[in-house]
């Protein structure tokens, strides 16, 4: 049966944080990738982390939930000379915090024009594994990065960024799943709009994987590898 997606825009998912009178259930976690900050960061290699965030949902939909979190804002709290200013020990307004500088928002995923859908179809099924029943839950996400692509250009740098903010969204997703749903998940991603891989460093992104990413997809494992900072690749 062919999947019918329902492609979203981030920013049009906005309002459904303040339904009125929406029943806030639950704390659910997710992942977030973030720009690592320690003084130990190097210009070698990918300086990027996986961070876990969280959001109050309404238990019943977990994954919908889940993937317009995970390109939603993530606001964090910086305390600094920036957001106080000179600290005098007076009580004066250089004292007051300044809230316009005091939050950022540390998710890289948000504010990229990435759309995004998801299959309506979930299938929480049992397999064995190495001699182990295993529970799994399947189901099926569509990412666009055409704007994306089109608005970055067609230079190798910018196609780059292009190609390894799809595999971010991509171990975003499968880091979140396994926060989200008490079983394995088997996500087949769908990825179009990408522009051309040819000449890139790092693993092609399949426009349709052969078969669904698990949490131990060698391809997966391939993309934190590439874009994630080591230590932080995992929540």
């Amino acid at each position: 049966m062919k999947a019918s997606f329902a492609l979203l825009g981030s920013c049009a998912l906005l309002f459904l944080s303040t339904v009125a009178n929406a029943t806030v259930d639950v704390v659910q976690k997710y992942a977030i990738p973030q720009q690592h900050s320690s003084s130990d960061a190097t210009d070698e290699g990918p300086n990027v982390c996986l961070k876990p965030s969280s959001f109050d949902s309404e238990v019943g939909m977990p994954f919908f939930n889940m993937m317009i979190a995970v390109f939603q804002p993530s606001f964090q709290l910086s305390v600094g000379s920036t957001t106080y200013g000179p600290v005098n020990g007076a009580l004066t307004a250089k004292n007051v915090p300044n809230l316009a500088k005091a939050y950022y928002d540390a998710n890289l995923l948000s504010s990229k024009s990435i759309r995004f859908g998801w299959d309506a179809e979930e299938v929480f099924g049992e397999e064995l594994v190495n001699g182990t029943l295993v529970k799994t839950y399947e189901t099926s996400v569509e990412l666009d990065m055409s704007y994306v692509t089109q608005q970055s250009g067609p230079s190798a740098e910018a196609r780059q960024n292009v190609v390894n903010l799809a595999k971010l969204a991509i171990v975003s997703i499968m880091e979140s799943s396994k926060l989200t749903v008490s079983r394995t998940p088997k996500i087949r991603i769908l990825v179009k709009g990408l522009p051309k891989q040819d000449g890139l460093v790092g693993a092609k992104v399949p426009a349709s994987p052969q078969s669904p990413y698990t949490p131990t997809s060698p391809l997966l494992t391939q993309f934190k590898k590439e874009t994630l900072r080591p230590g932080c690749q995992s929540i």
